[in-house]
């Protein structure tokens, strides 16, 4: 019998005002699903909490600060038979000027036609379907 792994990875859903969402793309040398994009985020480090890791994760990627986040949702992600992945998902705001680091080749900002068109990593595609049909249910509960 097989050992799984389960991940809980933290994530934060970047939109700016026009409703588009930041992506990333994976590098050429990333282990698991190499040059697809991804929502931003990462793995929780040793004793880290929710919070601080995502806070760290969103800098080491983006070198920008998280200027607001409140959670929207978890999922449980079966990636391989032996890897697991409940990750979390936060959406937010971010400031500062975005530069990559050596974990990504590639960023855009992805309105809800454009980012269907792509290959999205983690099974991230209906999530991201999923979090356009709560934004427009927030725009729709404002009026």
């Amino acid at each position: 019998m097989s050992t799984i792994e389960i991940r809980t990875p933290v994530n934060l859903i970047i939109t700016n005002d026009k409703e588009e969402v930041l992506l990333i793309r994976r590098a050429s040398n990333k282990k698991l699903q190499p040059l697809m994009w991804s929502i931003p985020g990462g793995n929780l480090e040793e004793g880290e909490t929710v919070e601080k890791g995502l806070i760290r994760e969103i800098y080491e990627e983006l070198n920008v600060k998280i200027v607001n986040m409140k959670f929207w949702k978890s999922y449980y992600i079966k990636l391989f038979p032996t890897l697991h992945a409940r990750p979390l998902y936060f959406y937010g705001k971010i400031r500062g000027n975005i530069k990559i680091n050596k974990e990504s080749c590639d960023w855009g900002w992805f309105t809800y036609n454009k980012f269907k068109d792509i290959d999205l990593a983690f099974e991230q595609k209906p999530i991201l379907e999923d979090f356009y049909k709560f934004l427009k249910g927030i725009k729709i509960n404002k009026l």
